[in-house]
C-alpha cells in the first residue's frame, strides 16, 4: 500500500480553481503536458448535490519492466468523480483497464480559501495492490506517477487561471 499527499496553492477562489477544473478545454492541455495522451468523457451529470463524471485516461510512462510485464503497457483507466460543490470536495477511484481485480486506487481532493483570490488544493491518495511480491512496487511506482502528475500539473493550471481571471479583472 502507498499513500499520497499533494499541497498547492493558487491565486483564484476555490469556485474559479473548480470551473478551470471542470473545464475540459483547459484540462485536456494540462492533463497532455503532464503526459495524459488520451482524454473521453465518459459521464458528467448532476443528481442531487452531487456531480458524477466518469473520464477514461491514458497516459504514456516509461515503465519499470516488471509492471509493463504485468499490464502490457496498457495504463489507461477510468477515474470515477463525485463532486460535492457545498464541501469543495471531489472523491474519486480509479479504475484501471488491467488488474482492476487486484488494483484499488482512491482519495479526495479539497479546495479551501487562503485568504482573498487565494486557494489551496490538497489531495490524498491511497494505492492498493494486491500482487504477491511486486505488489508494493507496484503501488509505490503508481503512488510516484500520481504524485508527478498533480506537481506538474501547477504551472499550467497557474497560467489557466492567470488568463482567465486576470483578463477578468481587466475587464
Amino acid at each position: 500500500m502507498a499513500d499520497v499527499r499533494c499541497d498547492h496553492t493558487f491565486d483564484c477562489t476555490p469556485e474559479q480553481f473548480w470551473e478551470i477544473f471542470f473545464d475540459d478545454s483547459v484540462m485536456d492541455g494540462v492533463m497532455a503536458l503532464v503526459g495524459v495522451k488520451e482524454r473521453k468523457l465518459l459521464l458528467d451529470e448532476t443528481k442531487g448535490d452531487v456531480r458524477h463524471r466518469r473520464m477514461r485516461e491514458r497516459p504514456e510512462r516509461d515503465l519499470p519492466a516488471p509492471i509493463q510485464k504485468l499490464t502490457g503497457g496498457d495504463l489507461t483507466y477510468v477515474e470515477v468523480d463525485r463532486f460535492y460543490a457545498k464541501d469543495s470536495k471531489l472523491d474519486f477511484d480509479i479504475e484501471p483497464a488491467v488488474m482492476k481485480d487486484k488494483t484499488k486506487i482512491n482519495g479526495w481532493m479539497k479546495v479551501t480559501a487562503e485568504g482573498p483570490n487565494r486557494c489551496r488544493r490538497v489531495m490524498n491518495a491511497t494505492v492498493k495492490v494486491d500482487i504477491f511480491v511486486v505488489g508494493g512496487m507496484v503501488a509505490d511506482f503508481i503512488a510516484a506517477q500520481i504524485k508527478d502528475g498533480y506537481d506538474k500539473s501547477v504551472p499550467p493550471l497557474r497560467e489557466a487561471i492567470k488568463k482567465r481571471y486576470a483578463a477578468a479583472k481587466q475587464g
